[in-house]
């Protein structure tokens, strides 16, 4: 078992990406055993609406071994999640470079949006991310 507590960012970002596999798989599992929609299981799941009115969904929730895992998994997501949240919050202080690297080539975000959230300028955001590349402001000096 992994202690959450020592995770790095990227880890935390890894485990959280295996999370959601596993959830996502669960889910396509448990609609395919019952023969129903993804997205009309996820919304019973969610609301743990065990006084609605469709009863087949009701016993799936109430009775089937893989529900518990999956509100399990949900749960570690909300824990992968605020380790990530946490770290980005911490590295923006600590290691703007990590920080805007993890932001750009993990979560995809635009230059744009890492300088709007880190409160730095765009060509700030380009200076650390080349920093964290290794590349310095010389490097383009012939």
């Amino acid at each position: 078992m992994i202690n959450k507590q020592d995770l790095t960012l990227v880890e935390a970002w890894n485990e959280l990406n295996k999370v959601n596999n596993r959830i996502d798989l669960l889910e396509k599992q448990i609609a395919t055993t019952y023969d129903i929609s993804s997205s009309k299981l996820k919304d019973v799941m969610t609301q743990c609406s065990f006084s609605s009115a469709d009863k087949h969904l009701n016993i799936i929730i109430s009775k089937d071994e893989r529900v518990s895992k999956w509100l399990d998994l949900r749960q570690a997501r909300i824990d992968y999640e605020r380790i990530v949240d946490n770290e980005i919050n911490r590295t923006k202080l600590t290691e703007p470079a990590l920080c805007i690297a993890f932001l750009k080539e993990y979560l995809k975000k635009k230059n744009d949006e890492i300088a709007k959230e880190m409160n730095f300028s765009i060509s700030q955001v380009k200076r650390y991310y080349a920093e964290y590349k290794g590349r310095t402001p010389y490097d383009n000096c012939g």
